[in-house]
């Protein structure tokens, strides 16, 4: 069995960047933001 590992980025343009540079979707959790 495999083990999926998630790297949280705090940076939202760099997650962006990523994100279009891979190819992949984004998930954004606004609910771990600071109010």
């Amino acid at each position: 069995m495999t083990t999926a590992t998630i790297e949280w980025q705090k940076d939202v343009d760099a997650a962006l960047a990523r994100a279009a540079r891979e190819g992949k979707p984004l998930l954004l959790d606004f609910t771990a933001a600071p109010a």
